[in-house]
């Protein structure tokens, strides 16, 4: 997969030929963001779609590594944004209160 590449204030989207399994579908959102400039990389995670389960299938058929995540962002507090998060988070917590 090759990643959005800026050039004279330019910016390419491109997205990743799907394959089996298929990611699931519900109401709601999350989105992986990455940014390149030169050898730096940032990434971050925002929102967190409805369910853990089609975050977390979504995020495994896609090749997300949560862990990369430089920032967790939520765009606004509707359960369709961050309904996933309070479950999907005790793997990366061990199941500690909320940040």
């Amino acid at each position: 997969m090759s990643l959005p590449s800026v050039e004279d204030g330019a910016v390419t989207v491109q997205r990743t030929a799907l394959q089996l399994p298929m990611p699931l579908s519900e109401h709601g959102l999350a989105y992986h963001l990455a940014s390149v400039r030169g050898e730096e990389r940032k990434e971050i995670l925002l929102d967190f779609a409805w369910t853990a389960q089609s975050l977390t299938h979504n995020y495994q058929v896609l090749n997300v590594d949560p862990t990369k995540a430089d920032a967790l962002l939520i765009s606004h507090g509707h359960l369709d944004h961050y309904g996933a998060l309070p479950t999907w988070r005790v793997p990366y917590t061990g199941g500690g209160p909320p940040v």
